[in-house]
């Protein structure tokens, strides 16, 4: 993979983030941690490996913990965007109880739920007015799953097409074949598959350093 433009050190990551929660611009989005991806039983069923249902579960409930522990400390907005590919949501038509009934863990009352349709979680939702209703920029805390198809899509688009900046949790994220937190850093580090544009930036850090971050960096 090439660099792509906008990619900065951890150290820079973190004085980014905590400027931009101490002015109320971050915004914490979670990607597909839905039951389909993240529960043991759903994943035997679907045929995946030992190794995935052993290692999906134990992100989902990373995740969990991060989403209340952000919410109790910060006080920040969450968003979860759930692929609606089973069958169960199709029936139902998507409705909120229907998407938080699939979410592997248990998503904050206050955090807004939201149905998507394809890799990236912009595409044909209202995703970008939710995070940023009068169009300015916002840092996004982004975790889920899966690396490689729609938290690549969903930060390639908030980077290129709206001008956002993400902050990835590698250790919060999910990858095909099970990839220790060390080698989906490295992954970020070597850049994602496109070109940012203007200022927009992204960067890697680990859940413990956003919480304590998020924590110390309320907004005023």
């Amino acid at each position: 993979m090439v660099q792509a433009a906008g990619y900065i050190p951890e150290r820079d990551t973190a004085a980014r983030l905590a400027f931009a929660a101490a002015a109320g611009s971050a915004v914490l989005l979670f990607v597909d941690v839905q039951n389909d991806y993240f529960d043991r039983d759903r994943l035997r069923v679907r045929g995946a490996s030992e190794k995935a249902c052993t290692y999906m579960p134990r992100i989902g409930a990373r995740i969990g913990r991060f989403a209340n522990a952000a919410g109790r400390n910060a006080g920040l907005s969450g968003i979860w965007a759930v692929h609606t590919l089973n069958r169960q949501l199709h029936a139902v038509r998507h409705s909120e109880i229907a998407l938080r009934s699939e979410i592997a863990t248990t998503a904050p009352a206050s955090h807004k739920v939201m149905a998507k349709n394809a890799f990236c979680a912009f595409r044909d939702t209202k995703l970008a007015e939710t995070i940023s209703a009068d169009g300015k920029s916002a840092t996004i805390i982004m975790s889920g799953g899966i690396f490689e198809d729609c938290i690549a899509a969903t930060t390639t688009t908030a980077l290129v097409k709206y001008g956002h900046n993400v902050v990835l949790v590698p250790d919060l994220i999910a990858a095909r074949g099970g990839l220790s937190d060390g080698h989906i850093r490295a992954r970020i580090t070597e850049g994602l598959p496109a070109f940012t544009t203007g200022g927009a930036w992204y960067g890697a850090l680990g859940a413990r350093a956003v919480l304590n971050i998020l924590g110390q960096s309320r907004p005023s």
